[in-house]
């Protein structure tokens, strides 16, 4: 299946709502969640368009921020890399929900402006900055290497970047598996956080990732640490 890049607006499509209402019923059946207070100035900032930049251990992980920002009263569009399209179910899912393909080399320049004017649209986008699922050895600080293209977007659309972090999303759906690990007997804990907005104040945009990854590795530090005490 091509990636096409869908610019109608989530909020206006009863087909993405449905596919909404079906990510929350999977994901309650599957899946148990805990999250970190959110700070009061995030919350702040998701009154209107913003991007939030996550770490990315499992193609579960677009569906899980999908559902933990419902939760928060965020609808949000995911930019995903465009090779996922090549699978005929995922690709179906990703455009029902209205997901944007992020194309490699020159054709990022067209994921750019569709972005852009989802966000002047005041959508909400969720972008994981690695590009790519990391496998553990590639994350010794917790994330992996990340791309310009989260800064060349934040620019361009002049909108805050919040930070967030999962963990538990790889055991539902590891990265060496074609499928998820759908066990109702046996739930996977995924936690999350989200940290202050960031404003990038310059068009640096290696050193506005390499910021926006600090934030993330610090945040996935916190949950890996307090994870043995949640889970017990």
């Amino acid at each position: 299946m091509d990636a096409r890049i869908n610019p109608v607006p989530i909020d206006q499509s009863i087909r993405f709502r449905r596919a909404f209402r079906t990510i929350d019923l999977t994901t309650r059946l599957f899946v148990r969640y805990s999250g970190l207070e959110v700070p009061p100035e995030t919350l702040d900032a998701f009154q209107g368009p913003c991007i939030v930049a996550a770490n990315h251990r499992s193609l579960f992980d677009a569906l899980a921020a999908i559902r933990v920002l419902g939760s928060l009263g965020q609808s949000a569009r995911v930019a995903s890399a465009a090779w996922l399209w090549e699978n005929r179910a995922l690709g179906r899912l990703l455009n029902q929900i209205g997901a944007i393909p992020v194309h490699p080399g020159r054709g990022g320049l067209a994921t750019v402006e569709v972005a852009v004017a989802a966000l002047e649209g005041g959508d909400t986008l969720v972008m994981t900055p690695e590009g790519r699922v990391v496998p553990r050895a590639d994350r010794p600080t917790g994330v992996g290497g990340g791309h310009k293209i989260l800064s060349r977007i934040a620019c361009s659309a002049d909108v805050p970047v919040i930070p967030a972090a999962l963990v538990g999303t790889d055991e539902l759906w590891p990265l060496e598996r074609r499928t998820p690990r759908l066990r109702p007997w046996h739930r996977p804990l995924v936690q999350y956080a989200f940290g202050p907005p960031i404003r990038f104040d310059s068009d640096a945009h290696r050193r506005n990732v390499d910021e926006a990854l600090e934030a993330i590795a610090a945040l996935t530090r916190r949950l890996e640490s307090d994870r043995p005490f949640v889970q017990s």
